[in-house]
């Protein structure tokens, strides 16, 4: 029997989603458990790390918006507990500031929803990964990771700091939310259209996809 790619603790309080992510990762091949509150994914982290280290989970996914202590809380608690576990945020609120928060916090990454399939998992694998390059696929991108430590000196607030292998989540969040209009993205993310139409065609995304 093949070891399982992975072993990944999905947090989302909608019955529906948390079984279609379990099945779109179990059809990839990832061992998955659900949890349906922040506290339940608390406990289970707790139990995880007091098994063996093979019995711990290489990758979070977790909402934003949860009854009790929500995403971002919990975010900060794995981040203090399990530091080398990345925790990939999602959420169907739309809001870049809430997106800079959660990449300043540490997450992986993050999704907002509805999002395709292929992109998820292509998230969730270069999660497991570590965003090793020399492991990820080639058509996933790898940009260098932020700093690991952030201090007051390293810590910038403005938008285009935050940008970095996050990107094109925020882009393409921004370009849904102004149905294209790039004047308004540009406004947003504060980028001059030139950067803008230069990080459009980097990452594939088209206007015209979104009008």
């Amino acid at each position: 029997m093949n070891a399982p790619a992975g072993r990944i603790l999905v947090v989302d309080d909608e019955g529906d989603v948390r079984d279609a992510i379990s099945e779109w990762l179990g059809l990839s091949g990832f061992e998955v458990q659900l949890a349906a509150s922040g506290e339940a994914a608390s406990m289970m982290l707790s139990d995880a790390m007091g098994a063996s280290e093979a019995n711990g989970f290489d990758a979070i996914v977790c909402d934003v918006r949860l009854p009790g202590m929500d995403g971002l809380s919990f975010l900060h608690q794995t981040r203090s507990r399990a530091p080398d576990v990345p925790v990939i945020l999602m959420t169907a609120h739309g809001d870049i500031s809430l997106a800079v928060t959660a990449v300043q916090a540490g997450a992986f990454d993050f999704l907002e929803k509805p999002y395709a399939p292929e992109q998820f998992l292509a998230t969730v694998q270069r999660a497991v990964l570590k965003d090793s390059a020399s492991e990820v696929p080639d058509d996933v991108s790898s940009p260098p990771a932020p700093p690991a430590v952030l201090t007051d000196q390293n810590i910038d607030l403005s938008l285009q700091a935050q940008m970095g292998r996050h990107e094109r989540t925020l882009i393409e969040a921004s370009l849904l939310r102004h149905s294209g209009n790039i004047s308004a993205v540009m406004d947003e993310l504060e980028l001059p259209r030139r950067t803008l139409n230069e990080k459009m065609q980097k990452h594939g995304l088209r206007r015209a996809d979104f009008a």
